[in-house]
C-alpha cells in the first residue's frame, strides 16, 4: 500500500507537469497553492523552471525521500527523468548533448531555487 501511495504522488505532480486535463492544477498556479507557495523562490514562480523546482522540493517532502531509504531511490529516479526531458528539450542539434544528473541539476534547478533554504525544513 505505502509504494502505491507514493506512486501516486510522482503520477499527480507529473500531470501537473505534463499539463494533462485531469491534473489537479495547472503548472501556471502552483504558487497560488499554499501547498507550494513557500517553495517558490522569493515567493513568486515565474518560469516553469522555477515551478518543477518546487513540484521537485514538494514531491520531496512528501514522499518522505530524505528517510534514507528506497523512497529516496524512487524519488531520484523520478527527478532524474524530469531533468533528462528538459535537457531533451533544450538541446541544441549539432552540439555534444551529453549531461549527467549534477550537471542538468545545475543548469536546470539549482540556480532557481532562490532563496528558500529548503534544505532546513529536512
Amino acid at each position: 500500500m505505502e509504494r502505491q501511495w507514493m506512486c501516486e504522488t510522482f503520477l499527480a505532480a507529473d500531470k501537473i507537469i505534463n499539463r494533462e486535463n485531469d491534473a489537479s492544477m495547472k503548472m501556471e498556479e502552483i504558487d497560488k497553492n499554499s501547498s507550494y507557495y513557500g517553495f517558490c523562490p522569493n515567493k513568486k514562480c515565474l518560469t516553469n523552471v522555477q515551478r518543477i523546482g518546487v513540484m521537485t522540493t514538494y514531491v520531496f517532502l512528501k514522499v518522505k525521500a530524505d528517510k534514507n531509504n528506497e523512497h529516496g531511490e524512487y524519488f531520484l529516479m523520478w527527478l532524474s527523468d524530469k531533468l533528462f526531458k528538459m535537457h531533451k528539450e533544450d538541446k541544441i542539434e549539432g552540439e555534444n548533448n551529453r549531461i549527467t544528473l549534477d550537471e542538468a541539476y545545475k543548469k536546470y534547478l539549482d540556480k532557481d531555487i532562490g532563496d528558500y533554504k529548503y534544505w532546513n525544513r529536512l
